[in-house]
């Protein structure tokens, strides 16, 4: 994933997706997420489809500098974490 000056990218495993996004302290919005449309083998779209979904659900994020990003998606139960570290 690439991330940063509101703009976001990457492979979600299968297609190529970009967007943008707001932040503001630790509070973040993505907005307009774009996707390739290629199709893959159905376990594959069906965890990138999650992927993309949580992508738009999340609402906060904590950066450590030069060590990984973790983005906070969901209410309630259903919360979760996309964690992304630096190549």
């Amino acid at each position: 994933m690439s991330f940063g000056q509101g703009q976001i990218g990457g492979l979600g495993g299968c297609n190529q997706y970009t967007g943008s996004y707001h932040a503001e302290g630790d509070r973040i919005v993505v907005n307009h997420l774009h996707t390739t449309r290629r199709a893959c083998d159905g376990l594959i779209m069906e965890q990138e489809m999650k992927f993309f979904a949580a992508l738009q659900e999340v609402h906060h994020m904590t950066l450590k500098a030069n060590e990984r990003l973790t983005l906070t998606y969901g209410e309630g139960s259903a919360v979760g974490s996309l964690i992304f570290s630096p190549w």
